[in-house]
């Protein structure tokens, strides 16, 4: 089940930079998305998971 708690599986609907993957590249339906995006949005408010991904540069 979809939840804003289930951070394992809203992320799967994230992508490397913190953005939520459109349905079509998901497969899922529209109604499900709209939980997705839902559940994903709160979890950011509540700061269980980030807005973005910020990637580190390593220097050498």
């Amino acid at each position: 089940m979809i939840n804003y708690r289930n951070i394992s599986k809203l992320a799967i609907y994230i992508d490397s930079i913190g953005r939520i993957i459109p349905k079509s590249k998901t497969g899922v339906k529209t109604k499900k998305q709209k939980l997705i995006a839902k559940s994903i949005k709160l979890a950011r408010f509540l700061s269980l998971i980030p807005y973005i991904y910020i990637k580190k540069n390593k220097v050498c």
